[in-house]
């Protein structure tokens, strides 16, 4: 914990939902059932946690800090987007990322859920 918090991580966000204004409503949801799925497997979650990059900030759409795991929901998912994100969030604290891609998530949210839970680690 104290590294997360070295890093710029607000831990008392952890297990909350937090909106972020430009989103659309289905990367809302998909967003939120990650986050559910990672509460019910017993992860520690924080969504559009904050990684300094330079002098700015970038936002992870959903970070499981029991594993170094953040989770990126894309809309428009292409190899540079990937690559950048990919540069962004690599550090001694993120392990891996993953990235789901809206279009190839059902817009039916049980159907939705199952194909989430076969993505999340």
């Amino acid at each position: 914990m104290r590294q997360l918090k070295a890093n710029g991580f607000e831990i008392a966000d952890r297990n909350k939902i937090l909106p972020h204004s430009k989103e659309g409503v289905k990367h809302f949801m998909v967003k939120a059932l990650v986050s559910k799925i990672l509460y019910d497997r017993g992860y520690v979650f924080l969504t559009e946690a904050p990684v300094s990059v330079g002098d700015s900030t970038a936002y992870i759409d959903v970070f499981d800090y029991s594993n170094g795991i953040a989770y990126e929901v894309q809309g428009n998912f292409n190899e540079s987007i990937k690559n950048a994100k990919e540069a962004i969030f690599k550090s001694d604290i993120v392990k891996d990322v993953i990235f789901i891609k809206l279009d190839e998530i059902s817009n039916e949210v049980f159907i939705s859920y199952k194909q989430l839970e076969k993505i999340v680690i």
